[in-house]
């Protein structure tokens, strides 16, 4: 009954037991537990063991569930309206500090969850046999999913519009890749080995964006469709720029798309016209679009990355190579550093490159040794200013990557600084928000 509707793994609700819950240093009211690595803050009913639903930051919980359990910090909007919780109206779950601890995202006991599931009609009961399991929806019902602010814009609209003539896209089947999701490392620490190859890199606070030379269709003239027509071998395919976001291929068609999303301005293009000339047929750059658009608004609000104002820049974190017949191979990081340094190309800066064993040697790798990395990594390269910036913010966090010749994957580790900086900018309705890029 329990089911994932998303495609996007951050965002998903999970069935936990609690560990770790002691008293919170700072309240006499409040707890605190570990939920995959993370602290969790929670009442004082919680106790080792006890099954609960997680749920990570900036995802969005049922607004009926949270009217169940009274959870609105507006009364009026709770089943009984003489009790309140700290929910907002639109049921986001922040990163909250609470005394001097930040809260990693929200529990519940699976009991509340079990009761409203039986007031909504809903014939579904979590149990035992849920335990380490992720969704987002019971049946048709969506519980949990990411939060959107109401003000943001939606994808450019590439399709044709009303009253239009259909135009006909260049794009040539299994030739652009999207990027793939980066996934918590926190949540996904189970998946590092101490014998794994990894890359640290700096995240940076962007706008994910690629950029490549790929094959597309040809644009015939009339000639070219007259011989193509009596049986001629024409060439009906050649290497041309493309650019995407994260979610959205931004040039599908033969002409200049209008972008009407997020950003008013085209910046994917701006940036791919920029750095065409760096590009190899084949090759497929993906980095992080920073700094400003041409009106002068931040693309991630303050943090300008040395960009001057009105301008903006791309540093890449990874590059592949596309075969005419659609098959995709990585580039190792030495590769990525290589080609961006021989091609005037920017990247993002790298930490460290080996065994994860190796960056901390000091680490007993048979004892608490993911637990102990990540307290390793935290303590290295999170709660810092960020130095790439001209402003005053907090540095994201970092990246760790594993890549082979057929695969890449990532895992974000985030500053809690960071976290509640960019929910106040959320709140603001500032930052790349119109492709999920999170």
């Amino acid at each position: 009954m329990i089911n994932i509707k998303s495609g996007n793994p951050n965002y998903l609700c999970k069935v936990v037991r609690l560990e770790g819950v002691k008293k919170h240093p700072n309240a006499d009211r409040l707890q605190t537990a570990v939920v995959d690595f993370q602290t969790i803050i929670t009442g004082l009913n919680a106790k080792d063991g006890d099954l609960y639903v997680y749920f990570p930051i900036e995802s969005k919980i049922n607004l009926e569930f949270l009217k169940f359990t009274n959870s609105f910090s507006n009364a009026e909007e709770n089943k009984d309206p003489k009790q309140k919780g700290f929910f907002g109206k639109h049921g986001r779950v922040r990163a909250t500090r609470l005394r001097e601890i930040v809260s990693e995202g929200y529990v519940v006991p699976v009991s509340s969850i079990n009761n409203w599931l039986t007031e909504a009609s809903i014939y579904f009961q979590l149990s035992e046999d849920d335990l380490d399991k992720s969704f987002d929806s019971f049946g048709d019902v969506v519980f949990c999913e990411k939060y959107m602010p109401l003000n943001q814009k939606g994808p450019s609209n590439q399709g044709p519009k009303s009253g239009k003539v259909k135009k006909e896209s260049k794009l040539v089947e299994n030739q652009v890749r999207l990027h793939v999701d980066t996934k918590h490392l926190k949540r996904e620490i189970g998946n590092i080995a101490p014998e794994d190859w990894i890359e640290v890199c700096s995240k940076w606070h962007g706008s994910n964006a690629s950029i490549s030379r790929l094959l597309v269709k040809k644009k015939l003239n009339l000639i070219d469709k007259l011989a193509k027509f009596f049986g001629a071998n024409i060439i009906s395919t050649e290497y041309d720029l493309l650019y995407t976001s994260r979610r959205v291929i931004k040039s599908t068609m033969y002409v200049d798309e209008i972008c009407d999303g997020y950003y008013n301005s085209n910046i994917w293009k701006i940036v791919a016209e920029k750095y065409k000339d760096c590009l190899k047929d084949g090759i497929t750059c993906f980095g992080e679009l920073v700094g400003f658009t041409p009106s002068g608004g931040g693309i991630q609000g303050l943090f300008d990355y040395g960009c001057a104002p009105n301008e903006c820049d791309f540093y890449v974190f990874r590059v592949t190579y596309t075969s005419p017949v659609g098959d995709v191979y990585e580039f190792s990081l030495n590769q990525v550093t290589e080609y961006c340094e021989k091609h005037g190309l920017k990247h993002v800066p790298v930490y460290f490159v080996g065994r994860a064993k190796d960056m901390y040697p000091e680490l007993d790798t048979e004892i608490h040794w993911r637990e102990n990395f990540i307290k390793k990594l935290s303590d290295q390269f999170l709660e810092k200013e960020c130095i790439y910036c001209v402003n005053k913010v907090p540095a994201e966090g970092i990246v760790v990557s594993r890549r082979s010749f057929d695969g890449y994957e990532a895992y974000k580790l985030k500053s809690l600084n960071f976290l509640i900086a960019e929910g106040v900018q959320l709140d603001k309705g500032e930052g790349c928000l119109e492709d999920g890029n999170s």
